[in-house]
């Protein structure tokens, strides 16, 4: 008996039926959304019905299944409110690396100290 072995260790995934943990309980909410969707709205007819519930059962499943940059959905969503939808600021500071040791220098010559010793 041979078992396959990935040849990156970090893209190994664990499957329930083929799925994922997190693809098949996100198919999960998305059969129990539909089956909610079909018993609620059953007094439309069952052709409006079964468009209702195709319409509402497609954001979990693609929640389930998208990947981006080896981000699930949860992740690329929290990255999209924390950099798209919370505001933020940013102060940029130029340091002059040179103005900075010149007036450290200049005050030890204030205090009478010897800038540079020589031997």
């Amino acid at each position: 008996m041979e078992e396959r072995i990935n040849r990156e260790i970090m893209d190994y995934k664990e499957s329930i039926g083929g799925l994922e943990l997190r693809q098949f309980l996100w198919t999960a909410v998305a059969v129990a959304l539909s089956v909610i969707v079909y018993f609620s709205f059953s007094h439309l007819g069952t052709n409006v019905v079964s468009w209702i519930c195709v319409t509402v059962a497609i954001p979990p499943v693609l929640l389930g299944f998208a990947t981006w940059h080896k981000m699930n959905a949860e992740q690329i969503l929290a990255v999209l409110y924390r950099y798209m939808i919370t505001p933020s600021q940013l102060c940029w500071k130029c340091d002059n690396q040179f103005v900075t040791l010149l007036k450290q220098e200049r005050q030890k010559t204030k205090k009478g100290q010897k800038t540079c010793s020589k031997p």
